[in-house]
């Protein structure tokens, strides 16, 4: 199954998703400052703190979970054989694959901090990741496991979970959530998803509008007919690529100009020379042939230049 019409969006999302992760993240800080300079009472302080640190732990998760999901949509094939059964199949077989990620993405949640970061990267890179913010939001998390599930009283179950963070057990009361350590460790999960970027969505930048179609050329039948980098001259600036002349003036065979036709629809779908009704190239080329799922990825999530 191709997914290049999703694989052009694939560099924007990662930025996006990092940018738009960050600013909740100060925007968290800043209404923890404005909630302190509000002058709670302790009561609602201490309710303020707890709902705080779920919520923004949220943020952070989210964000592992969004880029997991996204990865393995673009890349169905870094799934395991582990992860689906035939029994999905046969209950979802409409979108069998976005059940499949659904259910794995769901259950990522539910594991150990480290897993979850370790399964996350593992999709952008073989090499684990390294920041020193990841024993700070490793014992955030097990904190606010901690106040969800048990009221904040310290339990070993505490102490697994949090590592070699983990703070000691209190004389009395619950592990304390005060506006200092509710900073710190937002400050730390922001350090935390600026590194993960760095370290492995960076390098899936590159996934572009530009890319994918590159990529679908080079996976249909046109490729061996015409090379990519004779039928194309890209303009990585603008994120597109523009028909040579040698494109522009050959033969096409019948089959192989609906393919033309479609290609160049991409690039300007108001182009008079691009006649062939795009219906058309599924008569020429069956379902099975790699240039039909080429057109399909296309449909599935369109994009033009």
């Amino acid at each position: 199954m191709f997914t290049f019409g999703r694989q052009a969006k694939l560099g924007r999302f990662l930025t996006s998703k990092r940018d738009e992760t960050v600013q909740s993240l100060t925007t968290g800080k800043a209404y923890l400052a404005s909630a302190a300079a509000a002058g709670l009472p302790a009561d609602q302080v201490t309710f303020h703190h707890s709902s705080y640190i779920s919520g923004v732990y949220g943020v952070f998760e989210g964000y592992l979970l969004d880029l997991v999901s996204e990865m393995l949509h673009c890349f169905p094939d870094k799934l395991k054989e582990s992860d689906y059964k035939l029994k999905d199949f046969v209950n979802e077989p409409g979108d069998f694959l976005a059940s499949v990620i659904e259910k794995q993405t769901d259950s990522m949640g539910y594991k150990r901090f480290d897993v979850i970061v370790s399964n996350a990267m593992a999709l952008f890179h073989s090499k684990p990741l390294v920041s020193p913010a990841i024993a700070s939001v490793q014992e955030f998390k097990a904190t606010r496991d901690l106040y969800v599930h048990n009221r904040g009283v310290w339990n070993t179950t505490y102490a697994g979970k949090a590592g070699l963070s983990r703070r000691q057990r209190p004389s009395q009361g619950p592990l304390p959530i005060d506006r200092a350590y509710l900073e710190a460790g937002t400050d730390a999960m922001i350090t935390l998803v600026k590194e993960f970027h760095d370290q492995g969505p960076r390098q899936y930048e590159r996934f572009t509008n530009l890319k994918a179609f590159e990529e679908m050329w080079k996976a249909s039948a046109l490729e061996s007919v015409l090379s990519f980098s004779d039928a194309w001259t890209p303009a990585p600036a603008s994120d597109l690529a523009r028909p040579t002349d040698a494109a522009i003036n050959r033969a096409w065979s019948h089959s192989e100009q609906y393919l033309w036709d479609f290609f160049l629809r991409i690039y300007n779908d108001t182009r008079d020379d691009a006649k062939t009704p795009l219906e058309q190239v599924f008569v020429r080329w069956p379902m099975n042939t790699r240039s039909a799922q080429v057109v399909l990825s296309w449909l599935r999530d369109p994009f033009q230049f």
